[in-house]
């Protein structure tokens, strides 16, 4: 892996609130999100693009959770 796909690994646990957290979400063991991070296993694609998904929803969310915010500061 790359060190952008190190990068996502890392912004992924950091929004799932742990590296178990992000296993439940991926359906995975825990240690293989270790091993994602430390770049000892190799992710499959098709994991790889379950990642992107969920991180494009949550991020998605955060946004309109920010921007309703404003709105109501307004």
């Amino acid at each position: 892996m790359n060190n952008n796909q190190i990068e996502l690994i890392g912004k992924a646990i950091a929004l799932a609130g742990s590296v178990q957290g992000l296993a439940k979400v991926l359906n995975v063991r825990r240690e293989t999100v270790t091993r994602w991070f430390n770049n000892t296993h190799t992710m499959r694609l098709e994991t790889y693009m379950e990642l992107v998904k969920w991180l494009e929803m949550v991020e998605g969310e955060k946004k309109s959770i920010g921007s309703q915010t404003k709105t109501m500061a307004g």
